[in-house]
């Protein structure tokens, strides 16, 4: 009887001990899953902060350059109106 008793005493405290390293096992799989979980995460959010300050930065150029284009052709008019103008003042003076 005692011999049993220490024996499944022993069973228990081995069983337990197993059931420990089970829960230390499901601890350590939970957080790295964790970890691996909110570094997937970060690295989208980073990658999708980073797509979107190059888009608009793309933006920001090609409307730079559409308001140089756009000042350039106004000025070109402006000069081509002034060319017109004074023709005209030359040849009206000259009648």
């Amino acid at each position: 009887m005692i011999g049993q008793h220490y024996c499944n005493a022993r069973s228990e405290i081995t069983f337990n001990y197993r059931g420990m390293e089970n829960e230390i096992d499901i601890k350590l799989f939970f957080w790295l899953g964790t970890v691996i979980l909110l570094a997937s995460v970060l690295s989208v959010v980073i990658i999708v902060l980073l797509y979107r300050n190059k888009l608009f930065r793309m933006k920001k150029e090609e409307s730079e350059k559409l308001l140089k284009i756009s000042l350039a052709s106004e000025q070109q008019e402006r000069k081509r109106i002034a060319s017109d103008l004074i023709q005209y003042v030359f040849l009206d003076s000259s009648f």
